[in-house]
């Protein structure tokens, strides 16, 4: 997961101009991840913390959403 949101912190920056930490949080961070069932699903928490944003995504936040979502997306089906 941490590659996936690096690939997409590095995308960010280079394409749209905002800048953005990418921390776990929760039971990942503190190394206690447990799997759900036997080849369940883990369950990870991220935040993103953005520092630099455009004006274009401060003045619309469902864009800003949108954007890091399409990045996300993007980056998995690579």
């Amino acid at each position: 997961c941490c590659s996936i949101l690096y690939k997409v912190q590095k995308k960010l920056r280079q394409n749209e101009d905002i800048t953005m930490d990418v921390n776990l949080v929760g039971s990942g961070s503190k190394k206690i991840v447990t799997k759900n069932g036997e080849g369940g699903t883990f369950d990870l928490d991220f935040n993103l913390i953005l520092h630099r944003i455009p004006i274009k995504y401060k003045r619309d936040r469902l864009l800003l959403k949108r954007t890091i979502r399409q990045e996300i997306d993007s980056v998995v089906n690579s």
